[in-house]
């Protein structure tokens, strides 16, 4: 039950007679006046929904707080007015700030962990020991108190954006068009959710969301694919392509599906001139290029890279592709020539068409963070960037059967807002060359999966199989339950590092579902120490371990990590032992170093035993049932 405490303009909210939010107050920045704190005038309420209502500036600014019960949490919404009887066109609320709801932070957390927006395109991770010195657009939080775990989630406004920061000793949602600014600001500012395991309060802020259970996953990254980005980059050609699907053929690696990446369009200025491909990479066509490689090489799917905004720039002004598709883009402020959301539709209908008929079976839609910044000056940039997800989701079902992977979008503005599309890239690129670059992609992706893993499947992108960390980036992708492929060069494909994930048809053994961290890693940073993730698969549970101590570390494993009911005998993959759960297991580590358990449920005295011989043992395809006296432990 919800209820408010007033005392001193200063508002409490509490649930249950709680306290949630404490010292929440208002501020307005607009045009002409600078940190306005709005005066609460009045509220009401019901069992479930409490209302508070501020003016300020003569009553020329108002504002209503909207809080209603969600389940496992709250909500709060915000309808905010600038109403100036003169010079409507200059009073408007600013751009990245306009209202400010603020509140008192929780003191005495045991442990935070967070994420921001580290540019336009991926959330990174952040921990901290007490609510304070957020990173610059902070979009979640998830701390402990007490056995119980809070997380505070930014959502959509109707036609705002909203991030996290911490301000003068207050925790602030700023909320603002990130445009041209408004006269009103409405819609979801946050939700808060409140349970006894961090996933079910994240679970619970994720309310009105289409949930991963929701969506499909992409029958195209069932199985082994090659991406050309890190073998070519953007110096693709027809020849390259075919050296190395010959030595895919060569090595009789079961290689099903690639990916043309980012390099096939004709292109001037990093901007967009034609919806055609460059028929100088390819000289005849890319239809007759595709039936090629499927005749020669057994390819199954052939997927190609695209830009959310057209290209990185966005689309020429004169240009082929602008003058067949005038009517479906839009100028904004900034120059950059978009497509929008009105003529989103028409204009993804009409490349997906062309791409069918040159043999494309589904795509990469990258570049999905610029729309926020390139779209300045757009009437509404957040629906408009719905509008855009809409389409884009709808004419992918039509030409690809949804096979689709969302690309370089973990803002809300994507994340939240699209309607029916299951994969996502979670994480920044794999970079061969980066100092240290394991574990940063671990960090990225097994926090990212925490907070991203109820709403999508995640894709914990392309890596090198001969590599010096090509064996934990292999078992990495294994717990991941999402795509399964490699960018090597020509000549670098190492069979051996790839068996291990793949049936002998190429079809990859997955998890069920992104995986968690275990409850003694989420709030703890990884960089020298460990990092255990656990997944499900089937009626078995998987456990996967990473070790950045410089000393290396034991490992510890009990029943509370993989939460499986009953006995089961657990194997690690690498030490090639098995365990009783029930007895606890403890294996060492050395600094990057990996290990990867299967656990299988004990019924009736038996175990219906995987082949050994892969990551997911526990998902193969060929079973033996093992009595548990005969297991050797």
């Amino acid at each position: 039950m919800l209820s408010i405490k007033q005392k001193k303009g200063k508002i409490t909210i509490l649930v249950d007679d709680i306290p949630r939010l404490t010292g929440v107050e208002l501020v307005a920045n607009t045009t002409s006046l600078d940190k306005l704190v709005l005066t609460p005038v009045r509220h009401k309420k019901t069992e479930e929904t409490c209302q508070i209502f501020f003016e300020g500036a003569n009553k020329f600014i108002t504002a209503e707080l909207s809080v209603k019960s969600i389940p496992g949490g709250i909500s709060l919404s915000l309808c905010a007015e600038c109403k100036w009887p003169w010079r409507e066109d200059v009073h408007t609320f600013r751009p990245m700030d306009g209202i400010s709801i603020r509140f008192d932070p929780t003191t005495q957390i045991e442990g935070l962990c967070g994420l921001y927006m580290v540019d336009s395109y991926w959330t990174l991770p952040f921990y901290r020991t007490e609510m304070a010195d957020f990173p610059v657009r902070t979009q979640a939080v998830l701390y402990h108190k007490g056995g119980e775990h809070v997380c505070y989630m930014t959502r959509c406004m109707d036609n705002a954006f909203t991030d996290l920061y911490t301000t003068e000793g207050k925790i602030e949602v700023r909320c603002g068009d990130r445009s041209g600014g408004v006269a009103t600001l409405s819609g979801e500012v946050m939700t808060i959710g409140i349970a006894d395991s961090a996933q079910k309060s994240i679970v619970a802020c994720y309310d009105g969301i289409p949930t991963r259970e929701e969506r499909k996953y992409p029958e195209v990254f069932e199985y082994l694919g090659w991406c050309s980005w890190n073998a070519f980059y953007t110096n693709i050609s027809e020849e390259g392509f075919e050296e190395k699907l010959q030595e895919f053929q060569d090595k009789n690696l079961p290689v099903k599906w690639m990916i043309i990446d980012d390099g096939w369009m004709q292109i001037e200025n990093r901007k967009l001139l034609s919806l055609t491909e460059d028929r100088k990479k390819f000289p005849k066509g890319l239809g007759a290029f595709n039936a090629r490689m499927r005749e020669k090489f057994g390819i199954d799917y052939i997927g190609i890279w695209l830009s959310f905004t057209g290209y990185w720039n966005g689309i020429a002004k004169d240009s082929e592709a602008h003058r067949e598709q005038r009517q479906n883009l839009y100028e904004g402020k900034t120059g950059y020539i978009l497509p929008s959301g009105q003529g989103a539709f028409d204009f993804w209908n009409t490349w997906f068409k062309y791409l069918k008929k040159q043999g494309i079976d589904f795509v990469k839609v990258d570049t999905q963070g610029n729309y926020r910044t390139m779209g300045v000056g757009i009437d509404n940039v957040m629906l408009n960037c719905q509008k855009m997800h809409d389409a884009l989701d709808a004419a992918s079902e039509v030409y690809f059967k949804g096979n689709m992977l969302n690309c370089m979008s973990m803002g809300k503005e994507n994340t939240h807002q699209r309607p029916i599309s299951g994969l996502m890239r979670n994480s920044g690129d794999f970079t061969p060359d980066e100092e240290n670059g394991l574990l940063r992609h671990l960090r990225q992706n097994a926090v990212n999966s925490l907070f991203f893993g109820h709403l999508t499947y995640t894709d914990w992108d392309m890596w090198w199989s001969k590599h010096e960390t090509a064996t934990q980036s292999a078992v990495m992708r294994a717990i991941s339950g999402g795509p399964v492929y490699v960018s090597d060069e020509v000549g670098a494909t190492q069979p051996e590092e790839l068996w291990p994930l793949i049936e002998a048809n190429g079809r990859i053994i997955r998890c069920d579902k992104p995986p968690v961290p275990t409850e003694d890693c989420i709030y703890q940073d990884c960089d020298g120490g460990i990092m255990k993730l656990r997944n499900v698969c089937g009626d078995g549970a998987v456990l996967a371990a990473f070790c950045f101590d410089e000393n290396g570390r034991d490992v510890v494993i009990s029943q509370k990590d993989i939460q499986m009911d009953g006995p089961a005998v657990g194997y690690a993959y690498f030490a090639k032992k098995f365990f009783r759960l029930e007895e606890g297991i403890t294996v060492h580590l050395p600094k990057n170093g990996a290990e990867i358990f299967n656990f299988y449920p004990i019924q009736d005295g038996k175990i219906q035993l995987g082949d050994l011989s892969k990551y997911i043992s526990v998902g193969s395809t060929n079973k033996t049932t093992v009595p548990v006296s005969e297991i050797q432990f």
